[in-house]
């Protein structure tokens, strides 16, 4: 009979779960996968993002986007910044593996969550996009992207 007391965590997938510097990021998305949420069931996106140039290169980031309802301008930012259309995905589906290796910036804040500071992706642009164009984005966001993104 084997002791239920000794347990052998594998932390071999573990992300860094260190905030990142507050600012304008270049990630690759590594993954996209659909669940649906616990409180009322809507259909999200879980997107899990990598930074590849810059000060957090090799950290993960993750961020939840509704599918559906008043949230799903999170999801429709995402597709447009990694060149989807989001009326085609609307209307024709979203193949999520298509999401996978596509290059985007995000913006993150750092939140305290539970009484622990973490990151919060609060925007998403095209790799490229002019700081004079950021406003699309949000409004606090003119200004801020790096000119040559």
């Amino acid at each position: 009979m084997e002791d239920s007391t000794l347990v052998r965590p594998d932390f071999s997938e573990a992300l860094d779960l260190t905030p990142w510097k507050p600012g304008w990021h270049h990630v690759r998305v590594e993954e996209a996968t659909a669940f649906k949420g616990k409180e009322k069931g809507t259909p999200m996106l879980k997107w899990k993002f990598l930074a590849i140039k810059g000060a957090e290169v090799g950290k993960a980031t993750v961020r939840n986007t509704p599918l559906a309802g008043e949230g799903a301008g999170f999801t429709q930012r995402v597709l447009e910044a990694i060149n989807i259309d989001p009326k085609k995905a609307a209307s024709q589906g979203l193949n999520l593996r298509t999401c996978a290796g596509k290059e985007l910036l995000i913006r993150t804040e750092i939140e305290l969550y539970e009484g622990e500071p973490r990151t919060k992706i609060t925007a998403f642009a095209k790799i490229g996009t002019p700081v004079g164009e950021a406003q699309t984005i949000t409004k606090s966001d003119v200004g801020k992207l790096p000119a040559t993104a």
